[in-house]
């Protein structure tokens, strides 16, 4: 874990659904998977530690589906689940665009449903 502004230890990912997911799917890449997999191992052992996954999309938008969206982001709560991160650890949800607080470069492909954010903070 980080330290960010706040002063709470947390790290924040941003995950570009093109690369982490198979097209038009909800399933994981491969590698992507076992990336995520080597992040589960260190979670293990912060039983204090919550994950808040996220993604953005704004509707109406060009190339935005919300259904897709909420099953990439349903995906990666069942996947931290299954690699031993309790469901009471998580939280998975779906926001405007405009809450989107990760890298600018980013912020078009969060308004078409293109960026799913992970967030570990201690507790």
């Amino acid at each position: 874990m980080a330290e960010l502004g706040d002063g709470e230890p947390s790290a924040r990912l941003a995950i570009e659904t093109q690369t982490a997911f198979e097209n038009n799917m909800d399933r994981l890449k491969p590698d992507y998977a076992r990336f995520l997999a080597d992040i589960t191992l260190i979670l293990q052992v912060k039983p204090d530690v919550h994950v808040t996954i996220t993604g953005f999309g704004n509707n109406p938008a060009t190339n935005y589906n919300p259904v897709l969206l909420g099953k990439r982001v349903r995906a990666l709560q069942v996947f931290f689940a299954e690699n031993g991160i309790s469901i009471t650890q998580t939280k998975a949800g779906v926001k405007e665009a405009d809450a989107y607080e990760g890298p600018n470069v980013l912020l078009g492909k969060a308004a078409s449903g293109q960026v799913i954010t992970v967030h570990f903070a201690q507790t």
